[in-house]
């Protein structure tokens, strides 16, 4: 029979997906980068409760190699940046509709990317579908000052990583995203968090930043980088680190 903690497992999307991952997950510490998982592809719900922070980690998921540099090399000096704040990606989907969390967590994925698609074409914004191939969108996320990072199909989604490659400050339109290493990551002072059913008054509020704030915000979040790098060479702050010290935490 198995002791408390006698086993790992990771989830590295929002489905946390094995037949048995219930019976287990109150004995074994979860490793996974959406910490309100998908109960079942049948009731599209997500679990509040599954997740527990005094001995389970939030991971960052995994930004291959090769796009990294892609974001990198189409990087520009913030104050050379032509928009203010950017989006590009899908509008609609059907599981945007039908994930759901329950109370206090009402808005829909559906719902908040309605609200952006409403802005498309505003002044000193950049918002509309995928850009293809990979550079053209890196292009574009390195030259805005900030990116919205709103809910998908889980509460968390590759966007927020991106931002760290490209310098654009990441703005978190997902009320119940859980982030990676909050031991380590100062997150209020490298990203916005805004409530996911007001877009408008995000956008609103973004375009009226000051440049010398904006600015501090991504020289911290270009200098935190290297926890979100899977590929880091630094031996003191990586992915691989970050998750070494987490578990200490909880030791």
């Amino acid at each position: 029979e198995a002791r408390p903690h006698d086993h790992m497992f990771l989830f590295p999307h929002e489905f946390w997906d094995f037949p048995s991952w219930r019976r287990v997950v109150g004995s074994s510490v979860i490793f996974a980068v959406e910490g309100r998982p998908i109960e079942s592809p049948i009731s599209l719900r997500h679990c509040l409760t599954c997740f527990d922070q005094r001995k389970d980690v939030i991971v960052p998921g995994h930004t291959d190699a090769w796009s990294i540099a892609q974001f990198r090399r189409h990087y520009r000096p913030f104050a050379h940046r032509e928009f203010g704040v950017c989006f590009h990606g899908a509008f609609r989907h059907d599981l945007y509709a039908r994930t759901n969390a329950g109370f206090p967590f009402l808005v829909s994925a559906q719902e908040t990317r309605r609200q952006i698609q409403s802005l498309v074409g505003a002044p000193g914004t950049s918002f509309g579908m995928h850009l293809r191939p990979l550079e053209n969108y890196a292009d574009r996320m390195g030259n805005c000052r900030f990116c919205l990072v709103p809910k998908g199909v889980g509460y968390t989604n590759g966007r927020l990583l991106e931002s760290f490659f490209t310098g654009c400050i990441p703005v978190i339109l997902s009320d119940a995203m859980m982030l990676p290493f909050v031991e380590i990551v100062d997150w209020p002072a490298l990203s916005v968090k805004w409530r996911q059913d007001d877009v408008v008054g995000a956008v609103e509020f973004l375009l009226q930043v000051g440049g010398a704030a904006a600015a501090v915000a991504h020289d911290k979040l270009l200098a935190a980088a290297c926890w979100f790098d899977w590929h880091s060479a630094n031996s003191t702050c990586s992915p691989y680190q970050g998750l070494l010290l987490a578990m200490k935490r909880r030791r």
